[in-house]
């Protein structure tokens, strides 16, 4: 057979939009009960998703939450930052796909062997990173490098939490202001599509210079068009972190 329709939670989402407050259109959730397959990041991260996942009919529809299996940090969904775990998830989809469409399943194979070594690559590049690294701890501006951090033995100390909505509080933000003066931490890993005054102010207080960091929870129809994915973005994202870690 050949699936007639797989729903990616992502690909609902449209460019450039918060997926922590998307809501899909009725019309896109009666699509949504027609998909042979559905997928989802999980831990929290698509609030509408697990919502419709608990309303799908499991015999018709087949689910997979790319984390169900995995280990939670600090309630931190953003699992795709530590390519380890991105890789699991690309091979969670890989094997729904295979049960779904068993005659295509040596071409869902070779693709995600291919995925693989690209997954791989980037482990290959962050061990090399952090084992020669000068430091070991960043600041970003919101939580969202929890997975990433804790893989290869770093620590984020972070101004917004895991929504970059969620402030610190006056005494919180003054900690992580002394802390980096007495660490003599000179960058900030700003996210990409995050807006931060809070951000901007311990930037200032410091003397900090500003790196990005991106969480990948957003791409724009501009990234997309240039052909931004996920490897040339992570890319970015490790020339950045060894650049603030020495």
């Amino acid at each position: 057979m050949r699936i007639k329709s797989a729903a990616i939670s992502w690909r609902y989402i449209p460019p450039g939009v918060e997926p922590h407050d998307f809501e899909p259109t009725p019309k896109e959730m009666v699509a949504l009960t027609g998909a042979d397959l559905f997928v989802y990041n999980g831990f929290g991260f698509e609030k509408w998703a697990e919502r419709a996942a608990g309303m799908l009919d499991g015999q018709k529809t087949h689910i997979v939450n790319t984390s169900e299996k995995m280990d939670p940090v600090d309630e931190d969904p953003h699992v795709w930052l530590n390519p380890l775990l991105a890789k699991r998830q690309a091979e969670a989809i890989k094997d729904a796909l295979v049960e779904v469409d068993p005659d295509n399943s040596e071409t869902y194979k070779e693709n995600f062997h291919k995925l693989a070594q690209q997954f791989d690559e980037l482990d290959r590049k962050m061990q090399e990173i952090t084992e020669n690294a000068e430091r070991t701890e960043i600041i970003v501006s919101h939580a969202a490098f929890g997975h990433l951090t804790k893989q290869y033995g770093l620590k984020q100390l972070s101004i917004s939490g895991l929504s970059p909505s969620v402030e610190p509080s006056q005494k919180e933000l003054q900690s992580i202001i002394d802390y980096a003066r007495e660490n003599e931490i000179k960058f900030i890993m700003f996210d990409a599509f995050v807006n931060s005054r809070l951000a901007d102010v311990v930037k200032s207080e410091i003397g900090a210079e500003e790196l990005r960091l991106d969480s990948l929870e957003i791409m724009t129809k501009e990234q997309l068009e240039q052909g931004e994915n996920y490897f040339s973005i992570m890319k970015k994202n490790i020339d950045n972190l060894e650049k603030a870690l020495n």
